[in-house]
């Protein structure tokens, strides 16, 4: 049974409902018949209980929306949730078929999730129902991987069962949601629940430290808000150069002292991002970045070989936030 969330739309004359988060959007097995024969046993089986959770999660509606008090909560194909609480940080949940119920994970374990346009609003459609699918297969499988030992997995091509259960399932899901509404339109619904979660504040700096943000960026900003506004007010320009350092070192007062970065293997940088330290080693290179922007630095990490005056001074200097907006506009005019 489908539930009316906030709004509904009509195309072709089909009503299409989204369900209020927090709600059941269709029992079990209701109204579900069997499916044919898509492989071998193995691949059925998958197949058949992973359909039934999708189903039964109603995967092919793409977002809902709920306010509960100054918290909000978005799912995203009733299969992960983000909550934005009071104090304006975001919680991530996904719904654990074998358990039926949320648990808590990292933003990570979403699918990604720009927050510009990147693809098209029907590829984030898309996208989103065949990561829902293939975590519902990837459940019943391994319930089922469990069940069996190593020689009877291999003898019986488990893992291609697995791939090919998964295939079937995404096309299968999304040429149903395209009967009753195009991805274009699902994938602005999305769009749109996602952008309610955002604060415009933590989005300013979110757009400074990555030209290309996703949620899972504007969700470690605003975790980690002190760390950046004291960037933000000693060292603007050096903002972008936080997407290459430990969050839990943002709020660190002498995080940019000459110190903490004269030698590539003490920098306070993430593991394998040494090249932007050998950058910027030398007192006056820093001075340099400080004084100019960070882009530049945080772009060119790659030729750490060249001369650090040279690679700072083979781009002229740009204030960040134009860059960002150059690279904004850039994005929208190849989606459009």
């Amino acid at each position: 049974m489908t539930r009316v969330g906030l709004f509904e739309t009509h195309w072709q004359s089909r009503p299409i409902a989204f369900g209020r988060s927090n709600e059941p959007v269709r029992k079990t097995g209701e109204s579900l018949t069997d499916r044919a024969s898509v492989g071998g046993p193995v691949c059925n089986a998958v197949y058949r209980v992973a359909h039934e959770w999708a189903y039964s999660r109603f995967v092919t509606s793409v977002a809902a929306v709920s306010h509960h008090g100054d918290a909000v909560a978005v799912e995203l194909c009733h299969t992960w949730r983000i909550t934005r609480t009071a104090n304006g940080a975001l919680d991530f949940a996904r719904w654990a078929p074998l358990e039926q119920t949320w648990q808590n994970v990292a933003a990570s374990a979403l699918p990604d999730l720009p927050l510009f346009g990147s693809g098209g609003r029907p590829e984030l459609a898309k996208r989103l129902i065949d990561d829902a699918c293939t975590w519902y297969v990837n459940a019943a499988g391994e319930a089922l991987r469990l069940s069996m030992s190593d020689f009877m997995r291999e003898a019986c091509g488990f893992d291609s069962a697995i791939r090919l259960a998964a295939d079937v399932l995404k096309q299968d899901r999304v040429r149903h949601k395209i009967r009753f509404e195009p991805l274009s339109s699902a994938g602005a619904v999305a769009g749109a629940a996602l952008w309610s979660l955002i604060d415009r504040d933590h989005l300013k700096a979110v757009c400074r430290i990555h030209s290309r943000p996703m949620v899972q960026d504007y969700a470690v900003v605003a975790a980690h808000d002190a760390g950046v506004r004291r960037v933000s007010d000693e060292h603007p320009n050096l903002l972008p150069l936080l997407r290459e350092i430990p969050p839990t070192q943002w709020n660190d007062p002498n995080l940019f002292a000459h110190y903490r970065w004269k030698e590539a293997t003490i920098a306070p940088v993430r593991t394998g991002r040494r090249a932007i330290a050998a950058v910027i080693h030398e007192r006056s290179t820093l001075r340099i970045a400080k004084a100019n922007d960070g882009w530049v630095v945080a772009e060119n990490r790659s030729h750490c070989n060249a001369a650090p005056h040279a690679v700072l001074n083979s781009i002229r200097p740009r204030v960040a936030s134009a860059y960002t907006t150059a690279e904004r506009e850039s994005s929208h005019g190849q989606e459009g």
